[in-house]
Formats: C-alpha cells, sequence, structure tokens
C-alpha cells in the first residue's frame, strides 16, 4: 500500500493495520481507510491531566466531550503522558467507550509518576515539558483536566495548558467541578 497524502507524503505502514505519512509524519492512519482511498486523518486527541487524577464531575464531562469532538470521526487516536491519575483515567475512557481507539504513549524519562498503560505505540522518553510538547504537536484537539479551578504558573497541566493556546491547537479545558473554561 502506498498513497499520497494531502500533505504530498506518502502514506506508508508501520504495522499490519497501521500507516503514516512520511511527509508529515503526525498522522496515524488504519490501513483499511487508507487503502479505501481516504487521506485525511483520524481525529488525535491530546489529553493533560493532573496525577491527583479526575474529579468526578471532570471525568464525566471529559467522556461528554469526547463523544463531542469525535462524533462521526472514523477513528480515534488518543494521546498521553502515561502518567498516574489522569492520564491513566483517560485511557481507560478510551479502551471503554471507543472500539478500536488506538492509543500512543508519550512517555515520561521520569518513571516515579508513571501509570505503564499498555499502548498500541510508545513514543522514546522524554523529560516532561518536552513529552507534552509532542503530545500537542500530535493532536488536532487537546483535552486538559487540570487540577484547579485558575490558572497556576507552576505545574505541567497549565503550563501544557500554555503550549496548546500558543500552538493554536483547539482546546477544552474541563475544570475540577465539570464546567469548561471559556
Amino acid at each position: 500500500m502506498s498513497d499520497k497524502h494531502s500533505c504530498g507524503g506518502t502514506i506508508r505502514p508501520i504495522s499490519k493495520d497501521w500507516a503514516r505519512c512520511d511527509g508529515c509524519g503526525d498522522d496515524t492512519f488504519p490501513i483499511s481507510y487508507s487503502a479505501a482511498g481516504y487521506n485525511e486523518p483520524v481525529m488525535h486527541v491530546g489529553f493533560t491531566g493532573t496525577r491527583h487524577g479526575m474529579t468526578d464531575a471532570q471525568r464525566n464531562r471529559v467522556l461528554v466531550e469526547l463523544g463531542r469532538l469525535t462524533s462521526g470521526v472514523f477513528r480515534v487516536v488518543g494521546h498521553h503522558g502515561d502518567c498516574v491519575g489522569a492520564d491513566a483515567e483517560f485511557h481507560e475512557l478510551l479502551l471503554a467507550n471507543w472500539d478500536g481507539a488506538y492509543i500512543v504513549g508519550h512517555i515520561p524519562t521520569n518513571d516515579s509518576d508513571r501509570a505503564f498503560c499498555a499502548f498500541d505505540e510508545a513514543r522514546p522518553p522524554l523529560p516532561y515539558m518536552r513529552r507534552n510538547a509532542e503530545i500537542v504537536k500530535a493532536a488536532n484537539v487537546m483535552i486538559a483536566a487540570p487540577p484547579t479551578m485558575e490558572p497556576q504558573e507552576r505545574g505541567g497541566t497549565w503550563r501544557t495548558i500554555g503550549l496548546a493556546r500558543k500552538a493554536k491547537k483547539d482546546l477544552v479545558v474541563v475544570l475540577p467541578d465539570g464546567s469548561v473554561m471559556p
């Protein structure tokens, strides 16, 4: 199989089920989707959240937002940082609610808070903020579940929200009370 992607690159198999564009490198395609003649990517959803886990209200709203964002999408590819807490919860939400979800782990170099989720694909380990920047880069849309109602100067979740805003990514920030930050 060898199809052209809209960026001009060639879509090449990376496993028996998945292909990647060698031009832009960030888009993962189910082989059956690409072979059917479609050359647009599946929905890549990046996630960032607190290692303390999501509140029940956050978890419920993240599930609603995932459904809204992926309505009518051929396949969902989730990207997260493999930390205990919210990342692991996001992983379980995808597995429980999206048949055939493909999950990419962006592994941190520091194993102390790793969740060790089972991924379809694991990216090479990177320091936390470089890893978070790679999640933002890979995503079409970012979902964030920060630990506080107000932005904080310190903390990886709020800093990653800032990276997503700077990159002009579609962003949904689900606050601890389940509301979405405007």
